[in-house]
């Protein structure tokens, strides 16, 4: 994500004005790490060239069903990841950090959603990328787990042995 936009970000927070920052499938999200290969950055366009799957699901903060658009975390692992690769952290735009282990998304199935109702996650709708977890249910032991991970506003993800 570019200058522009943390600094959008950072009034918006503090509240001093509103400020319209649009998406693109340019936006790019820094990776690092035990990577197969030696790239960077790579683009939301890149992303979604692994393979694009709909699904309609809720979250935690909102119980109606919206259509999401992205791919699952293990194909994405499997696509840039090293064979390696036992857990991947991402960072938010605002530097919030999850972590989810090798076991965590075997378990259950994980979108890194680029686009919400077809369009692509703006800074309005907590782009460039977010993670929602497929069925998922707020009685599910593990989902309950998982709760704290759903982080949007993805700009880097850092793979780790």
């Amino acid at each position: 994500m570019n200058y522009l936009k943390r600094l959008a970000y950072s009034v918006a927070v503090l509240g001093v004005t509103t400020v319209s920052v649009w998406a693109s499938s340019q936006d790019q999200i820094r990776v690092s790490g035990a990577l197969a290969t030696d790239v960077q950055t790579i683009t939301i366009e890149e992303i979604e060239a692994i393979g694009l799957t709909t699904i309609s699901a809720s979250s935690p903060s909102d119980a109606s069903k919206r259509s999401f658009s992205g791919v699952w975390l293990d194909d994405f692992v499997a696509a840039y990841g090293a064979d390696t690769v036992a857990s991947i952290r991402f960072t938010a735009i605002d530097y919030y950090q999850v972590t989810f282990d090798r076991a965590e998304w075997e378990r259950s199935k994980i979108l890194l959603a680029t686009r919400e109702n077809g369009k692509v996650l703006e800074f309005e709708t907590r782009g460039p990328m977010r993670v929602i977890v497929d069925d998922y249910d707020p009685n599910d032991e593990l989902h309950q787990e998982l709760t704290p991970k759903w982080i949007w506003m993805i700009t880097e993800i850092t793979f780790n042995d």
